[in-house]
């Protein structure tokens, strides 16, 4: 989700001129996303929890990954 995010900022570098152009509109929206890193970074950093009962769940990304033969 952060390389997400931080590819969406290269974007928005590569369109400058435009959203320099409408200082209205875009300039805001720009800046509450350039603002939005905070609570993306908090949300990462918090443990993965059960929705049931709460219960900390280990990391089970390694068993999503295909097996090699």
């Amino acid at each position: 989700m952060r390389y997400g995010y931080f590819a969406m900022l290269l974007v928005a570098l590569f369109c400058a001129p435009v959203i320099l152009a409408d200082g209205f509109v875009l300039i805001p929206m720009l800046m509450i996303f350039i603002a939005s890193i905070g609570p993306l970074n908090a949300l990462v950093r918090k443990p993965a929890t059960c929705a049931d009962c709460g219960a900390p769940i280990e990391n089970t990304a390694h068993a999503l990954r295909p097996k090699s033969a």
